[in-house]
C-alpha cells in the first residue's frame, strides 16, 4: 500500500544556510524549545550535507502553521536506559498524549516485532501533539527519500495495535528557486 503523502514547503534558502551551519536561526528565534536538545533534536554541526533538515523542518512548520508541538529520537521500543536520561523525558511526552495503556500496548508489539536493534528502525520522525485539541499522531518526514520496507512494517504493526492511530507521511521540501510561497504547488499527494 502506498501511503498519502501531505506536501509542506519551505524557503530554498534554508538548504544553504543548513549545509553551512547545522540548523536555521530562525526556528531558534521563533521556537527555542523545540531545538534546544530537549525535544530530541541533536546539536547542530556543519557538515555540508541536509541531514535531519526535512525533519527539523516539518518541526518548524507543523509548530507555525498547525500550532502542532513535535519532538524526535524518542526509540520506542530501546530497553536499556539512557544516558542522562533524555529518551525517558521524550517518552514522558508520549505517555502523556497518548495515554499510559496505549504507550505500553505500541511498545510491546513494537518490542515483539523486533524493531530494537539501535531502537528506532521503521520509527516514523516525529511524535506530534496539538496541545489545544489533544489529538496527537506520528510523522515521517521525507524529502527525496522514500518509504522503507521497516517503515511501513512499522505503520501496520502500529495500526494492528493501535486501530484508527494517525500517521501521516509529509514530504517537507524546498520552493523552487525564486519562489517564495506554495501556491500553485500540490499539498497532497493521494494514495496511488
Amino acid at each position: 500500500m502506498k501511503e498519502p503523502e501531505i506536501d509542506y514547503w519551505y524557503p530554498h534558502k534554508w538548504v544553504e544556510e543548513y549545509r553551512r551551519t547545522g540548523t536555521i536561526q530562525r526556528w531558534h528565534d521563533d521556537y527555542p524549545h523545540l531545538f534546544d536538545g530537549s525535544r530530541g533534536t541533536i546539536k547542530p554541526f556543519p557538515n555540508n550535507t541536509t541531514s535531519n533538515l526535512s525533519t527539523y523542518a516539518l518541526m518548524y512548520l507543523l509548530r507555525r502553521d498547525e500550532g502542532v508541538e513535535s519532538l524526535t529520537y524518542f526509540r520506542l521500543p530501546a530497553k536499556a536506559k539512557s544516558v542522562g536520561g533524555r529518551r525517558e523525558a521524550l517518552q514522558k511526552h508520549l505517555r502523556t498524549w497518548m495515554g499510559n495503556d496505549l504507550f505500553e500496548r505500541l511498545r510491546t508489539e513494537i518490542r515483539a516485532a523486533n524493531f530494537t536493534k539501535q531502537g528506532f528502525e521503521g520509527e516514523p520522525d516525529l511524535f506530534c501533539w496539538n496541545p489545544t485539541n489533544g489529538e496527537w499522531f506520528f510523522a515521517e518526514a521525507k524529502g527525496d527519500d522514500k518509504l522503507t520496507e521497516t517503515q511501513l512494517r512499522w505503520f501496520a504493526v502500529c495500526r494492528a495495535t493501535l486501530p484508527g492511530v494517525s500517521i501521516k507521511v509529509c514530504r517537507a521540501r524546498p520552493l523552487p528557486v525564486g519562489q517564495t510561497h506554495a501556491a500553485g504547488l500540490p499539498q497532497t499527494t493521494s494514495a496511488k
